[in-house]
């Protein structure tokens, strides 16, 4: 299956609201066994008798969503006091609501619920934009936040030894482990290991290893400090020629991953 075949496949669970009550309530199961997000999540309830293919009926949720940045601070009582005093995102009844616990707070609950998709359940929600998570009072504890997940039209399952791949990958960058990285980035089809981990943190990275042509990035070409503007641009279109060395290799779920992660 090529990765477009594999894209087109996923995209069209969105079209059956039918799936999307089945995805919602899959991952209702996962968050209600893990302690970690119990409570702390909550995915609206889908009243299938009045859903169809065509048409989802779904628990109303009054909250903010993530994607109004004032909001949310004002929700979260850090409001930054040189913003207008009003905003769209704020319903009435939330109107001078202050929850405790911070921004902080519900930025810890996003990378447990994601990190828990990606690395423990192979269960991962591929659209996970600031529009589609709502922060509430908690019903039963409305002191405290809780964060509600919308949209739940496209999932892709990850394979454990996927799973093993990906988590090697992270604790490599993560601590500098280059070998690591470069290991799992070959084993993916991937000819530009320095590259793709630029790419997957959304950071320049200096890869930290010569290469065994004795240069810095494996080029055989000098530093890329060194180089003119034009060079710099030569050696960089080089390098994304050689990114995907073997496209069949390359986990198609990697595509999906990405876009959760951004």
């Amino acid at each position: 299956m090529t990765c477009v075949d594999f894209i087109n496949s996923h995209l069209r669970q969105e079209l059956d609201f039918v799936q999307e009550a089945q995805n919602a309530r899959v991952t209702a199961q996962f968050i209600a066994a893990e302690p970690r997000l119990t409570g702390k999540v909550h995915i609206p309830k889908v009243y299938p008798e009045y859903s169809t293919k065509r048409v989802l009926t779904a628990e109303w949720i009054d909250g903010v969503r993530l994607s109004d940045r004032v909001a949310i601070r004002r929700l979260m009582g850090e409001e930054n006091q040189s913003a207008t005093a009003s905003s769209s995102g704020i319903h009435p009844s939330l109107e001078g609501v202050r929850l405790k616990g911070g921004v902080a707070s519900i930025m810890q609950t996003m990378v447990e619920l994601f990190s828990a998709q990606m690395f423990n359940w192979g269960w991962v929600h591929c659209d996970p934009h600031p529009g589609n998570i709502i922060i509430r009072p908690h019903p039963s504890n409305p002191k405290y936040p809780q964060l509600v997940l919308l949209d739940h039209g496209l999932y892709v399952r990850v394979k454990e030894s996927f799973r093993r791949e990906y988590a090697t990958l992270w604790r490599g960058l993560l601590a500098a482990d280059w070998d690591a990285v470069e290991h799992v980035a070959t084993s993916w089809g991937i000819g530009t290991p320095d590259l793709f981990a630029s790419a997957t943190l959304m950071r320049p990275v200096r890869y930290g290893k010569k290469s065994k042509t004795g240069n810095g990035d494996g080029d055989g070409n000098g530093p890329l400090e060194e180089l003119n503007q034009y060079e710099q641009s030569v050696r960089m279109k080089a390098k994304l020629k050689r990114f995907l060395l073997d496209t069949d290799k390359m986990p198609k779920e990697l595509i999906f991953l990405g876009r959760n992660m951004r």
